[in-house]
């Protein structure tokens, strides 16, 4: 066996190698799908040609990045998969390339790195940085499906697949949809199972992980496993929808409950072993560490999606960007303020809905303003002049225009491929915090296939909903139709028509203890933060950390303190490259005793 390759059963393999043959040197780090021998993963590497990187790179089916040294050219490869999960983190300074999968690594090795301005805004107004853009200049982030070629002074960035398709071949009706996302599906976690690892399946009993359980014991020769966590005291309990999903399918279930006391360790654990620290990283390295502690070695699949199949738009949504982008201003502006302030002054329930309603109504100057705010989720602390922020202006400048007479749809896929540029790439990075020896994480709603019969689904098929007296709320609609007719002959009724309750976990994560550590955290680190920061970005930081210390812990002042702690860090590692967070943050904790 070659040093750095290992297969898993028959059908995968894993590596972190280093290959080398004539004036060629290629680094590998991922896995591949579908592979049986070493000498395939050896052949397929060795065909390189710089010529046809589109279809060496399509060859390569799974979650894995490459970088090739051609000496004969002189020329450095950095080529992404189409998965998006597998990312690399690099930075050029006269003539010297440097590569790491994560950002906590490559910062030592960076000449003169600097908090971005614009991406601490970013972070701080989406909840998410905007790809390919990292944290700290200058260093940049792969996107999925994308190869860079370095050369002497110049760099070239090059697509070979895109996720969001704005011109496919659509299917024809809903029946042609539901095959054909079936046969993905079936592609998709058959080619993802290996033999020698046992399945587990991340069990909420929403829609998306009942299809994950369907398809796992649908493919898997051995007997699967199913996991549902929450954390103590947490006000929605999935629990009990997700026993009924196992005892259907017959899966080894296990219940794991996360002590809120248990938060500071998690914390210091995703400064070690995560890319940033955050309430999701938080909770599945808490599932990283009861699975890593079972029997055996486990494929874990989790059920983040694209939502390219399902938009999430609602009528309101629909109606209020039809009403406002697609003509490219607002169609009847007076009407839309009378709608808006009649649906603002409506007394009782629904009223905060419909006071959400009412501020998507109110007609807009700015197409860009209005997009961002209503279909892209950004959001800023009362009393924040977005005036003022010329990141603001850069950020508009991220997003596509509206051009007159766009369709509804038209919009949909640039919020799609906007939100794969923030939402979609982090979220699998920040699930890549579980990867270890024992546990090889999976996604595989972002896998390219799914991805590619996603596309071809059109607008009015996929925005449809179900109306059932089944849901498990007082909602009679639920969305995901499509997904919900695929699983029809397989799920009983009692669960496939359930509205999955969603409720955030900041309110039971944020104990007066974690409060007290990152209050020291910030108190340590936040002022060194403030300097390195644009003037605007600063008001706004400082805006999020005074709510905090006033005791206001709503779900967006959690999210952005957290952003402010992690910046703070990174910021110390800039100023200084032998900053060792991981010992810093134990004194911290350790003077908390």
């Amino acid at each position: 066996m070659h040093q750095g390759i290992s297969l898993c059963g028959n059908n995968r393999a894993e590596f972190t190698t280093r290959l080398d043959f004539d004036q060629t040197s290629i680094w590998l780090v991922g896995r591949q799908y579908g592979v049986h021998s070493e000498s395939e993963i050896l052949e397929w590497a060795f065909s390189f040609d710089s010529e046809k990187v589109k279809e060496w790179a399509e060859k390569g089916d799974g979650d894995w990045s490459a970088i090739i040294l051609d000496r004969t050219q002189r020329s450095l490869y950095l080529v992404s998969d189409r998965n998006g999960a597998s990312r690399i983190y690099y930075a050029s300074c006269v003539g010297t390339h440097m590569f790491s999968s994560s950002l906590w690594g490559i910062l030592p090795i960076t000449t003169a790195p600097k908090l971005s301005s614009f991406i601490a805004f970013t972070l701080l107004t989406t909840y998410y940085t905007l790809d390919p853009y990292a944290l700290v200049e200058p260093v940049r982030v792969s996107v999925p499906g994308e190869f860079l070629r370095f050369t002497d002074g110049e760099m070239v960035s090059k697509k070979y697949y895109e996720p969001v398709d704005f011109a496919p071949d659509y299917f024809r009706n809903e029946a042609e949809c539901v095959r054909e996302l079936d046969r993905s599906f079936d592609r998709v976690f058959k080619k993802r199972l290996a033999t020698d690892r046992i399945p587990i399946v991340l069990l909420s009993g929403g829609i998306d992980s009942v299809a994950m359980v369907r398809y796992v014991t649908k493919h898997s020769d051995s007997p699967v496993h199913t996991l549902t966590f929450s954390v103590l005291g947490q006000k929605v309990d999935e629990h009990k929808p997700a026993r009924i999903v196992s005892q259907h399918f017959g899966t080894i279930h296990h219940e794991l409950v996360i002590d809120s006391g248990m938060v500071i360790d998690l914390f210091i654990q995703s400064c070690a072993e995560g890319n940033r620290p955050n309430v999701s990283t938080m909770l599945y390295l808490a599932i990283k560490n009861y699975v890593s502690k079972l029997e055996g070695d486990y494929d874990l699949f989790t059920g983040e999606d694209t939502r390219i199949h399902t938009p999430d738009f609602d009528f309101w949504k629909r109606t209020s960007i039809w009403l406002n982008l697609t003509k490219g201003e607002a169609r009847f502006p007076l009407l839309q303020r009378i709608v808006s302030g009649l649906f603002a002054m409506w007394p009782w329930y629904p009223k905060n809905y419909l006071r959400l309603i009412a501020s998507q109504l109110l007609p807009s100057a700015d197409p860009k303003k209005y997009f961002l705010k209503f279909v892209n989720k950004f959001s800023t602390p009362d009393g924040y002049n977005l005036e003022l922020a010329p990141e603001f202006e850069r950020l508009l400048n991220e997003i596509p225009n509206f051009q007159e007479e766009s369709t509804i749809a038209a919009v949909f896929r640039k919020n799609m491929k906007l939100s794969y540029r923030l939402q979609y790439t982090d979220s699998v990075e920040v699930t890549s915090s579980i990867e270890c020896r024992k546990v090889a994480r999976h996604s595989p709603f972002f896998d390219w296939e799914t991805v590619c019969v996603s596309n071809r689904i059109p607008f009015s098929v996929g925005a449809k909903g179900v109306f059932t007296i089944r849901s498990w709320s007082r909602f009679l609609l639920v969305n995901k139709r499509l997904l919900r007719m695929v699983l029809k002959e397989a799920v009983p009724s009692s669960i496939l028509y359930r509205r999955k309750s969603v409720a955030s976990a900041v309110d039971v994560l944020f104990t007066d203890q974690f409060m007290k550590f990152i209050g020291q955290l910030l108190d340590k680190w936040v002022d060194d933060l403030y300097v390195a920061l644009g003037p605007s970005v600063e008001a706004l930081a400082r805006s999020y950390i005074n709510k905090f210390r006033s005791g206001t812990i709503d779900m967006q002042v959690a999210y952005a303190t957290l952003s402010i702690c992690y910046m703070s860090m990174v910021n110390q590692i800039c100023l200084n490259p032998e900053f060792d967070t991981i010992a810093e943050l134990r004194i911290i904790e350790k003077a908390l005793v």
